[in-house]
């Protein structure tokens, strides 16, 4: 992987940050699918194209990305998410660029490219545990807040991606720290903005 042999710390460091930024920017473009979030055109398509971009190179390259990245794209598939030309944009973008950056890096440097069976293992157990993570979510919505919180949180696929650093070769503990990064970006850019909208004050009737 390029995180083992190109400055690691800094690929690392990369990985993270890119993680946190797909977190942003998934839940940015769902609240403008199905929230009603407005937002410029220049701004959308700039973060859909970066988020796109980045996302392939590192599905190229890291083997966590690749397997998740796949899995998370068919769990939303499964789950009857993508239901506006807005994620099949993205999906286009994110897809594009992996097969362009996977045909330029074979020819150019092959070494950099991610284990093809070890992404599949990672889709495997992410795609499993995104699918458990909706099923508690669901069965956890009418029960006390002491116990819908886990559910709320996402912690099956938390828990899921802590397992995968000890059993499967190819995932290290900045993955880990990526994914909850990605988790924790998601549910921050949903809670600010549900919270901005309690702040609007209502308007004035005569």
């Amino acid at each position: 992987m390029i995180t083992d042999i190109f400055y690691p710390w800094v690929m690392v460091t990369a990985l993270v940050f890119v993680w946190v930024f797909e977190g942003f920017s998934l839940k940015y473009v769902d609240q403008i699918v199905d929230e009603g979030r407005t937002a410029r055109k220049v701004v959308l398509w700039a973060v859909m194209f970066i988020a796109g971009i980045v996302s392939g190179f590192f599905m190229v390259t890291d083997v966590f990305t690749s397997g998740a990245v796949f899995a998370l794209v068919l769990a939303m598939i499964l789950s009857k998410k993508i239901d506006n030309k807005l994620w099949f944009h993205q999906i286009v973008i994110v897809f594009g660029s992996y097969i362009i950056l996977l045909n330029l890096f074979i020819m150019s440097v092959p070494a950099w490219i991610a284990n093809f069976f070890e992404s599949i293992i990672i889709f495997i157990f992410v795609l499993v545990g995104s699918i458990l993570d909706e099923v508690m979510h669901a069965a956890l919505e009418n029960k006390p807040r002491s116990i819908k919180w886990f559910g709320e949180w996402r912690f099956v696929m938390k828990i899921v991606v802590i397992m995968m650093a000890f059993l499967i070769p190819g995932v290290e503990w900045y993955h880990t720290l990526a994914w909850i990064s990605f988790d924790m970006a998601y549910e921050i850019t949903a809670r600010r903005y549900a919270a901005s909208l309690k702040r609007k004050p209502e308007p004035i009737t005569l």
